[in-house]
């Protein structure tokens, strides 16, 4: 379910985490357990039809749990609006970001 592109990236201070293609999985608690992350790059977008993008692509509510469980200060949210990916819009993954 985590993507293999993911990365951290270990600073003196704290740690910048490249989210990548993910769905929701629990995990993100245990990165949090060895990382201290500052800056969360996660992805909102791509995520309808849920049945079908759950274990690839994080809708805007998941992406903000784990942002929580990563315990990151900044969130910085990436791959949407660019151009339509699946059925869901990069203006309505924001704005459900926004409502959280």
């Amino acid at each position: 379910m985590y993507s293999p592109g993911a990365s951290v990236t270990q600073g003196n201070s704290g740690a910048i985490h490249f989210v990548g293609e993910t769905g929701y999985f629990r995990g993100f608690q245990d990165i949090a357990k060895k990382f201290k992350i500052d800056i969360v790059l996660m992805p909102i977008g791509a995520y309808e039809p849920k049945w079908f993008m759950k274990d690839s692509h994080i809708n805007p509510e998941d992406a903000v749990k784990a942002f929580l469980e990563l315990e990151g200060t900044t969130f910085i949210p990436m791959h949407y609006g660019t151009y339509r990916l699946a059925d869901d819009t990069g203006p309505e993954a924001l704005a459900r970001l926004n409502t959280e």
